[in-house]
């Protein structure tokens, strides 16, 4: 089926496909915003839902409050009457059953019941002929003959309750406890529905010993699925309670979408606990959900009438622009097939505009740096391009040199070896249980450098290891290695060799790092003298793309030369050694006072004079690698560091074009720019000298 939809698809024209996809884009669109809308909507439903939901609960703690504080000031008034203390008092069983009787109606109680000291109930209304019976384990009675008022949620006789206790003095001391009662039925739950709001419906269970949920009242009809909602959502609650500890109010108040008759709701458990803390029962609250989102129905309605509208609307200018699009977009499918051919040859000039002209002027961009890249390849591969040393030496020995620069700042006269290191690791041995030795790629100061086979993954790497003597020198040498790993680690980017892992072997540490088989820049000229202009110019562009990604990360690389550049065959540059590399905003901490850091003749006067290193300091120094390659030299070279520093602060360089007349005068005046004395004469940024480099390119 898919194989048909793109033959089908291939078979039309440039217009039809641009205009389908329109329809298409326009329908995706329509459908998104109705599904976004109906999210938008579920979850303001649901919002407006809980806080009604929330509103609900506080309304009806505030109204149990309330109760409660009606029957404590009621009762209170009983007991502070002398003839029910005197009674009470007297223990006359006979008066003080009248008495309850007279409370119970007077506290508006379902019923009374008064206690003595010893813990014996003496009297209650609803139980005139009742034996004494010991109440005194009920720890609401506890804390009343501690002369406490107290008030808590109960079950008797499976009725829901809400009760009060508290003291009664006699003349000199506290005679005994009053204890009232009222019920928590269907008339509180209409009650309840009523203060809440129509919206809300309230469902009231009571917990057996067992633990099981029994529906005492509800303001719905009781069905099998009233009965199930009550169940879910009252034996999280009591399991909580069990745990222990008494919960937070909020543990057992998860609010769920629970579908009754069809019809969805959003339910959540109010617990009613006891004076212990166990709970005894609770309040379901129901808010109706499908009524609250019925409210964006006409939202939706709109958005449907207005995206059938649009689509129409976008169909017959997406036709118009298609026809406009049509012939510069098929001169860049030409030009695109050409250069998939390998023919990067190819230059135009649309009549367009707006993004066409945009994607033109980028294309053109891109060819350019393919030439350039094919260039490179094609002057590595050229024999005759040698000035010095024949090609066949240079190919024998730029990838080991290459290589073992590209793991680290390993000076150009150190050859690779097939011999044991210094460091006592030999080609043929597994290194870290992970890496098998090749080869000594190349030594330099702070340590060797092999190529090994990652046996986890098969792929070659280059292994840098730090010198243990170095170590020893130097206490903040292993200070300097680490922070070396995490700041390449923060650079990815094909024109910069890739740092992967660090590791610690029997006190040896090493970094792995991407290996690189290609030629060095200054192994380059050595060979060939001064380099062609269009190849500096790609070599410039890499170079630049490097450090615009390095100096993002607010990286300085502080030693840019050409041995730290390797160009591999197919044209890539690839910058390395960032072991000497810091963050800009670091302080010298890790850098010993003495250690001036980088390669002479390619400093800038402020690097050299001490000064911190930043953005232009790279910049200058890729000014010395580009006068370099084309001319064959660098700028200043002095033959000692003191006349080195006079020289850069008082003398300025040959320009490029006077020294070779092939360099055109416009990149002569780039490379001075970057060589300027003043750091805020040379460019800001390195993506404004590849900016420079690239209107070179396209000048040519």
């Amino acid at each position: 089926m898919g194989a048909r939809v793109t033959s089908y698809l291939q078979r039309q024209s440039l217009t039809a496909r641009i205009s389908g996809a329109v329809a298409v884009i326009v329908s995706t669109v329509l459908l998104g915003a109705l599904l976004v809308t109906n999210r938008f909507a579920s979850r303001a439903a649901d919002a407006a839902v809980a806080r009604a939901i929330g509103s609900a609960r506080v309304q009806i703690r505030t109204i149990l409050a309330g109760h409660e504080r009606a029957m404590q000031e009621r009762a209170a008034v009983v007991v502070g009457s002398p003839t029910f203390r005197s009674v009470m008092e007297s223990r006359q069983r006979s008066a003080l059953q009248d008495q309850v009787v007279v409370a119970a109606n007077q506290i508006a109680a379902l019923w009374v019941q008064a206690v003595g000291m010893d813990g014996l109930r003496l009297a209650k209304s609803d139980e005139p002929a009742s034996d004494s019976v010991d109440v005194s384990g009920s720890s609401l009675i506890q804390r009343a003959m501690m002369g406490e008022t107290v008030g808590a949620l109960g079950v008797s006789r499976d009725t829901l309750i809400q009760v009060i206790a508290l003291p009664v003095f006699g003349v000199q001391r506290q005679v005994g406890v009053l204890m009232a009662v009222r019920p928590l039925d269907a008339a509180f739950a209409d009650s309840l529905k009523l203060a809440t709001g129509s919206s809300v419906d309230i469902l009231l269970y009571a917990l057996s010993d067992s633990g099981d949920a029994q529906w005492r009242a509800s303001t719905v009809t009781q069905t099998p699925e009233v009965r199930t909602l009550i169940s879910t959502l009252a034996t999280g609650a009591a399991n909580a309670s069990s745990a222990g500890s008494v919960p937070s109010v909020d543990t057992t108040l998860a609010i769920r979408d629970v579908l009754l008759k069809g019809t969805h709701f959003l339910a959540t458990n109010e617990p009613l606990r006891s004076a212990g803390g166990a709970q005894v029962g609770g309040i379901i609250i129901l808010h109706n959900r499908d009524a609250e989102f019925a409210l964006f129905d006409p939202l939706r309605r709109s958005i449907i009438a207005v995206g059938v509208i649009g689509l129409f609307v976008s169909g017959l200018l997406a036709i118009a622009i298609a026809r406009t699009l049509t012939r510069p977009i098929t001169a860049l499918v030409e030009a695109t097939r050409r250069a998939a051919d390998g023919d990067y040859s190819t230059d135009f000039r649309l009549d367009a505009t707006g993004e066409v002209a945009v994607l033109a002027t980028a294309f053109r961009s891109m060819l350019r740096d393919l030439r350039e890249k094919a260039d490179i390849a094609a002057f590595l591969g050229d024999p005759s391009a040698a000035a010095g040393n024949a090609a066949g030496n240079a190919a024998g020995n730029a990838a080991g040199n290459a290589a073992g620069n590209a793991a680290g700042n390993v000076p150009s006269d150190e050859r690779p070896t097939g011999v044991a290191g210094r460091s006592g690791i030999a080609p043929g041995m597994r290194f870290a249980g992970r890496y098998d030795v090749q080869r000594v790629l190349g030594r330099g100061g702070m340590g060797e450098v092999y190529q090994a086979i990652d046996t986890e993954l098969g792929e070659p790497v280059a292994i840098k290891v730090l010198q243990a003597s170095f170590l020893a020198t130097d206490a903040r040498a292993l200070d300097r290695f680490k922070s070396e790993i995490r700041l390449a680690r923060r650079i990815s980017h094909r024109n910069v060799v890739r740092t992967h892992d660090m590791g610690e072997v029997a006190a040896l540490y090493y970094i792995t790092m991407e290996y690189v088989d290609g030629t060095s820049v200054a192994e380059l000229i050595g060979e060939r003298g001064a380099l062609p202009t269009r190849v500096v110019l790609s070599i410039g562009k890499q170079l630049f793309r490097a450090l615009e990604v390095a100096h993002d990360q607010g990286i300085i690389h502080r030693d840019i030369k050409p041995e730290n550049l390797i160009v591999m065959a197919d044209g890539v540059l690839k910058v390395m050694d960032f072991g000497i590399a810091r963050h800009e905003t670091l302080s010298d901490a890790l850098t010993r006072a003495d250690l001036v850091v980088g390669t002479p003749q390619y400093m800038a006067p402020e690097q050299l004079m001490g000064d911190p290193a930043n953005v232009r300091t790279d910049l200058y120094a890729a000014g010395c690698v580009l006068y370099k390659c084309l001319v064959g030299r660098v700028p200043l070279d002095p033959t000692s560091h003191v006349s080195l520093v006079r020289t850069l602060l008082l003398t300025d360089p040959i320009r490029p074009h006077v020294v070779n007349a092939s360099v055109p005068v416009p990149l002569s005046d780039l490379v001075m720019r970057l060589l300027a004395k003043e750091p805020e004469e040379r460019p800001a940024s390195a993506a404004e000298a590849y900016a420079a480099l690239e209107q070179l390119g396209a000048l040519e």
